[in-house]
């Protein structure tokens, strides 16, 4: 995908309190969301390239899913922007008709703000930058403390044998936008990695990892446990996973950022998992993706 093209993600439903009665196709969004009783503001995203301007936003992203991991944000994102042939970020579309009423404003923010942002790192080729090796320190450091044997086993083996190449898969965006446009953010990841591979660029991954954000309920008297995903579609890579292990956030998270969720008045306890995905198996998973986002419609 260049940096001029654009993709948008319509949803032609009302989108109210949250993101269950929202829907969208491959060609773009347009959101309804409840302001008051009988007031909607309609906003369409579109996917574009990350892009300089979206270095802020892409920041704060990676600080809601990593917290206070000991990895270099800023540098991170530099790395996002710089590829600028693999991953899209959500952004609020603008015609012609809006941009000169925002300049009218002089709100030039609006049109910043990222919503989401989806991409794949080498965690190999880039083996020798240091917030690579920061990301590769903490998904050990994370699996000897929480994982089975085998699992540390095989997290060692893809994270430091550089015959392996592996992904960082990052697909995060804010818990108010629905689960619909997570179908183009994927199959666009899908095909960029796929033409990257045409080219002879390092994207042919044996391996992924991603790390995924969920609260938990924890198991009481009438109810046992129960864990509550905040991208509804990472469910399908964990059940399609070689193995994962999950470690708690509950001294990290900040709920200005992460969100604080309750289920029925009661505070859950924020999560992270990692998971490692076959790299040959990932756009099957991504097609089941489309097909369950597809049948909760």
């Amino acid at each position: 995908m260049t940096s001029k093209k654009q993709k948008k993600v319509e949803d032609n439903d009302k989108m109210q309190e949250s993101d269950d009665n929202a829907s969208d196709s491959d060609d773009g969004s347009t959101d309804s969301e409840a302001v008051g009783e009988n007031e909607e503001i309609q906003v369409d995203f579109e996917g574009r390239n990350p892009q300089d301007g979206d270095f802020d936003g892409i920041q704060q992203l990676l600080k809601q899913l990593l917290l206070k991991a000991h990895v270099s944000i800023s540098e991170l994102a530099n790395i996002i922007i710089s590829q600028d042939y693999i991953g899209s970020v959500i952004k609020q579309s603008w015609d012609e008709e809006m941009s000169a009423a925002d300049d009218e404003e002089d709100d030039d923010d609006d049109e910043n703000v990222v919503f989401g942002i989806t991409t794949a790192i080498n965690l190999t080729s880039r083996r020798e930058t240091h917030c690579i090796q920061q990301i590769k320190n903490f998904i050990l450091e994370k699996a000897e403390k929480n994982a089975s044997d085998a699992t540390v086993k095989l997290v060692k083996n893809i994270l430091t044998n550089d015959s392996i190449s592996t992904g960082f898969v990052i697909n995060e965006r804010y818990v108010n936008i629905p689960v619909q446009i997570s179908v183009p953010m994927l199959e666009n990841l899908c095909k960029e990695v796929k033409r990257a591979v045409d080219k002879n660029k390092p994207y042919n991954f044996s391996y992924y990892i991603m790390i995924l954000k969920f609260h938990r309920r924890e198991a009481a008297k009438g109810h046992s446990q129960e864990d509550f995903y905040s991208n509804q579609e990472e469910e399908l890579f964990l059940k399609e996973s070689l193995a994962n292990f999950e470690y708690s956030v509950k001294n990290e998270a900040d709920s200005g950022l992460d969100g604080k969720w309750k289920e029925e008045d009661e505070e859950l306890t924020p999560y992270r998992k990692v998971v490692i995905i076959d790299g040959k198996k990932f756009p099957q998973i991504v097609e089941s993706i489309n097909s369950y986002i597809n049948g909760i419609n």
